[in-house]
């Protein structure tokens, strides 16, 4: 069947507008439409941005809890620089000391506080030419509140001028070693406080080159055999 040049010049205009219509329909949905792609970017950077600051927190958290915290270290020094000074008038250092040979203690006549007690660590004896050193730690095991005087909490024991070394091999008694009047050894035991040390040696006069170990006599105080030479 064939179609009248009016009736197919109206039709194609018909069809037009319908393509049209169809355009500009498309064309509103695409810019009413919000584009998902921008909108799941955003929310993830929402989410990053929420991370970074519960990150961030978490670490002002963290230094804050690390400020607060003590120096254990610093906490568990004690400030005893007398201490220190006994030992550097006893011409020792306590890191070369080693290890205590013998240890004793004596009852702190000077405290109320039954358990308190002056404790003794001794040390090998260093053997130098003619003489030997002996060296010695006091400690006073009370209260820190507790103070005490060297001399006092000792009682009688308290004259280490009179201490003497014992050669067991020749059987002879050794003193400290006198030089101007004054006796070689140090004097810094003085005042204590509860948990606090300090140094004190004396100078004798070696034994033959073949004794290895002497006794150490106190003047009211049991005897420490076997003390080493070194």
């Amino acid at each position: 069947m064939s179609v009248s040049r009016p009736r197919a010049a109206r039709i194609a205009a018909l069809a037009l507008a319908a393509a049209l219509t169809v355009t500009a329909c498309s064309s509103d949905d695409a810019d009413t439409a919000p584009p998902p792609t921008e909108q799941t970017t955003q929310d993830d950077a929402t989410d990053g941005d929420g991370a970074a600051d519960d990150t961030a927190a978490e670490s002002d958290d963290g230094a804050e809890d690390s400020t607060d915290e003590p120096d254990d270290a610093a906490t568990a020094e004690t400030d005893d620089p007398g201490e220190a000074e006994s030992a550097a008038e006893a011409g020792v250092d306590p890191v070369e000391l080693g290890d205590p040979v013998a240890t004793f203690e004596v009852g702190a006549d000077d405290i109320a506080d039954p358990d308190a007690a002056m404790v003794a660590e001794i040390y090998p004896l260093q053997r130098e030419g003619d003489v030997v050193t002996l060296v010695m730690r006091w400690t006073l095991r009370a209260e820190p509140t507790e103070r005490g005087v060297f001399r006092g909490l000792l009682g009688e024991a308290s004259g280490l001028g009179a201490v003497t070394l014992v050669d067991p091999v020749n059987l002879r008694q050794h003193s400290v070693v006198e030089a101007g009047g004054s006796r070689l050894m140090s004097g810094s035991l003085t005042s204590y406080q509860g948990g606090q040390s300090r140094y004190w040696s004396a100078v004798f006069a070696a034994p033959p080159e073949d004794v290895t170990a002497m006794t150490l006599l106190f003047p009211v105080l049991p005897a420490i055999p076997d003390v080493p030479i070194r």
